[in-house]
């Protein structure tokens, strides 16, 4: 009886109709790939393919525009030259001129803010960082990165921010794990050393972007530095390097440029001996017209009525010093104009406070001051990167400044030459000081000072009371002061001979 039940029920489901639920596009792709695993691989490449398409279009349509997150201005792409259709090299596309290999692999999915790299490859003391950070246009806002090969100079390199040290560290072409090369050790005689050797080419691909600026400067033997030109250019490493500094004599710069040309690496010079690099004068235009510069011992004008020029300076950063120059930025007048009193500061000053030289320079005209017996053993080089260093702090200041004047201690026409020839800036000499002629009270020994029309007569600030004393021949004799620039125009004529300030 049970075995009838049971075959009568398996009857009526077989004769029932089948029941389907309609499937989902997803479920029957499912479904799809399911059956036929080898579907799969590809459906991943024509979406990797219509991705990387889809990537190439938008590029060609918004090329034309400008790159938001492009390099500082100053710092332009190089142009690749054309190469040879039989070149073994990754060639960009012809329609992309001007855009380097790894500029035009990174372009199209841009993610990574940029970075300014400047690498110093060799060498023991950090000169060469010195130099870049004292002379290099915006040099504050690259990373600094040495390889050197001698870990007995690394304490020289702790004084510097926002710098990696690599030591010991060999840079070579060689596939070596270790060379054996001559050192001397800081304090030590020279001595052949086992130093670990550093993949350069491999270092920039991996530790660089694309879209970064990357300068090198390269310290190496010449042979070392042919066989290294040559591995970065095969690897394709070369395509990371925006500029390449050499050691190499100068006569000596086409080896590297015949290698490097077929990605149109420029080679420059660099001089640690001499502190400077061949562009120099390209990445540091002078900004004083030439001609505007010349020695001026007094501001006689045949065309002024007024009488005398007013000079302050402090000699060296100080916190007395500091503290009478933020009690002249606070000086109130009567004017938004500068006032005609001039300020020159010294080079440690405005290096270190940058915006107080800022403030006091929108108040006031003024310049650099220079201690002439600082200078006086030091080269011309040295000299004119000191005086770059001030002018392109000046030139970033929010109302950019050009330096035009620099206030010599003491009379010295060889530097004074040198400055006008390298830089063109006008030189004062220090003559006058005024406080010998004045003294507190103030009231009483003004009567007795009759200062001579034309002449420069200058007031250290940090000494003794001499802020005071600036602060009241502002107020009494503001109408008969020469202004700074007016004092630096080149013409000699008669001049009244005296003048009382307390009229």
């Amino acid at each position: 009886m049970t075995s009838l039940i049971n075959s009568s029920v398996r009857l009526d489901m077989e004769s029932a109709p089948t029941l389907r639920r309609s499937a989902s596009v997803s479920r029957q792709l499912s479904t799809m790939a399911g059956r036929g695993r080898l579907l799969k691989l590809p459906i991943i490449l024509v979406s990797v393919s219509l991705g990387i398409l889809c990537g190439h279009l938008l590029f060609r349509i918004s090329g034309s525009r400008s790159d938001s997150r492009s390099r500082e201005s100053s710092l332009r792409l190089r142009e690749t030259p054309e190469r040879d259709s039989d070149s073994s090299f990754h060639q960009p596309p012809a329609e992309r001129e001007g855009i380097s290999i790894k500029k035009d692999m990174s372009i199209q999915f841009r993610t990574h803010q940029s970075k300014n790299y400047f690498i110093n490859v060799g060498g023991t003391y950090p000169k060469s960082l010195e130099i870049f950070l004292q002379t290099y246009p915006a040099s504050e806002l690259f990373s600094l990165v040495s390889f050197i090969p001698d870990e007995t100079y690394a304490p020289f390199y702790d004084a510097f921010d926002d710098h990696q040290l690599i030591s010991p560290a060999w840079i070579s072409a060689s596939e070596e794990k270790e060379e054996q090369v001559p050192l001397q050790p800081f304090g030590e005689d020279e001595a052949m050393v086992n130093v670990p050797v550093v993949d350069l080419a491999a270092w920039l691909q991996n530790n660089t972007h694309p879209d970064d600026f990357v300068i090198v400067k390269m310290d190496i033997p010449e042979d070392e530095e042919e066989a290294l030109m040559t591995k970065l250019v095969h690897t394709e490493a070369v395509e990371w390097i925006d500029k390449y500094y050499t050691t190499f004599p100068e006569n000596q710069h086409h080896k590297l440029q015949t290698i490097s040309e077929v990605y149109g690496l420029q080679i420059f010079g660099w001089d640690d001996v001499n502190e400077t690099f061949s562009d120099f004068n390209d990445v540091n235009p002078v900004k004083v017209p030439p001609g505007a510069g010349f020695v001026k011992r007094d501001c006689r004008s045949s065309n002024s009525t007024d009488m005398f020029a007013l000079f302050l300076y402090v000699k060296d950063l100080s916190v007395k010093s500091l503290r009478a120059l933020k009690m002249l930025a606070a000086y109130n007048s009567d004017t938004d104009e500068r006032l005609d009193i001039g300020v020159f500061l010294p080079y440690d000053l405005i290096v270190t406070y940058g915006d107080l030289a800022e403030d006091l320079f929108l108040k006031f005209q003024g310049g650099l001051y220079l201690e002439v017996a600082k200078y006086r053993n030091k080269t011309s080089n040295q000299l004119r990167n000191s005086v770059t260093r001030i002018s392109n702090i000046c030139a970033k200041f929010q109302t950019p400044m050009i330096l035009q004047y620099i206030l010599f201690s003491e009379q010295n026409e060889d530097i004074a030459n040198s400055i006008i020839s390298l830089r063109h800036q006008t030189v004062f000499y220090k003559l006058d000081d005024v406080a010998s002629l004045i003294s507190y009270p103030f009231e009483d020994s003004m009567a007795g000072f009759k200062p001579k029309s034309g002449t420069i007569y200058s007031l250290s600030v940090e000494e003794n009371d001499n802020e005071k004393l600036a602060v009241y021949l502002l107020k009494h004799c503001e109408e008969q002061l020469i202004s700074l620039i007016k004092c630096a125009i080149p013409i000699l004529g008669p001049f009244i001979n005296s003048l009382d300030c307390t009229e």
